[in-house]
């Protein structure tokens, strides 16, 4: 018999195994766009080609705590989806380099996010911002 908890192991483990390959795809894909293609799409999303080159390598930071810190501030799902989206790009980009996900998710987890997040989050400047906006 498996425990809840094998299972959501199991599921995180598979859900990476499909993020991998995933990511292994969009790179070939990426791989096949000749270098005019490639500067193009660079230019419309404002970056330079070694940069997006250097990002694609990488792969997608894993800012999954972005929206779940913007929920635990108050912001609904709403007011997140129409967050400009090269601002939002920006604000993911610095959530998926954070060194403090772990307190990030203790305070999401334990509803302490609103009295914590400007002490360590590198979007607390961006989210003063959009909560004062809103008011």
């Amino acid at each position: 018999m498996t425990t809840p908890t094998q299972t959501s192991i199991a599921g995180a483990v598979i859900d990476r195994i499909h993020a991998w390959v995933q990511h292994r795809r969009e790179i070939a894909e990426l791989r096949d766009l000749d270098a005019g293609e490639f500067q193009r799409m660079a230019h419309e999303l404002g970056l330079a080609p070694g940069y997006l080159d250097m990002l694609v390598q990488q792969g997608p930071p894993d800012a999954a705590e972005l929206p779940l810190m913007m929920k635990a501030l108050g912001f609904s799902q709403q007011t997140i989806d129409a967050i400009n989206p090269r601002e939002f790009q920006d604000m993911q980009t610095c959530c998926g380099e954070c060194e403090h996900k772990h307190t990030c998710r203790n305070d999401i987890s334990a509803e302490t996010a609103a009295q914590n997040y400007q002490h360590y989050c590198a979007n607390a400047e961006a989210i003063k911002a959009m909560k004062a906006a809103a008011q």
